[in-house]
């Protein structure tokens, strides 16, 4: 019976008004569980392929370390110009362990070879972007490991929840 045939019957029109609503809501129910069912079932398989193929599932605590932490830095020129440049082996050293962050990508300075020129008695900011810290680090050194003098070392940075910072050399 369509809806329109109910309508204009009365109160025997309401109660199968009510019966028809009624089924379409069961009815409903059921496709209902059938996509979770088919979607659970998905993501099983595609779990099981994962598996199959060798890709590793990151725990919560691998992937907030996966974080990236953001150092703003002002490099602040002498009454001489000089000339800067960032070395892919700058590290943030976590204090309370062995972990080291490594340089992921550095923005507004060269990195080695090429060097970035700061005139006499001028600033330059220039930021560095390094991989995550663990959980448990609540201060880091950052620090320029090169074969020559004058590298850029800034030791017990405290943690913030943020791990954006900003520091300033020169």
């Amino acid at each position: 019976m369509a809806l329109n045939e109910a309508k204009g019957n009365g109160e025997v029109g309401n109660k199968k008004v009510k019966e028809k609503m009624n089924d379409i809501t069961v009815k409903g129910k059921q496709e209902n569980d059938q996509q979770k069912q088919t979607l659970i079932q998905f993501a099983k398989t595609l779990e099981e392929k994962k598996v199959q193929h060798g890709v590793k599932l990151k725990t919560q605590d691998e992937a907030d370390e996966e974080s990236q932490v953001v150092v703003h830095c002002t490099f602040v020129s002498s009454e001489f110009d000089q000339a800067i440049r960032i070395w892919k082996s700058t590290y943030l050293l976590d204090k309370g362990s062995d972990h080291r962050s490594e340089l992921v990508s550095a923005f507004n300075v060269s990195m080695y070879p090429v060097w970035t020129r700061v005139r006499g008695g001028h600033s330059l900011q220039f930021t560095l972007v390094f991989t995550g810290l663990p959980k448990s680090c609540t201060a880091f050194d950052l620090i320029e490991i090169i074969p020559q003098s004058g590298g850029f070392v800034e030791r017990n940075i405290p943690r913030n929840e943020k791990d954006v910072y900003r520091i300033q050399f020169g």
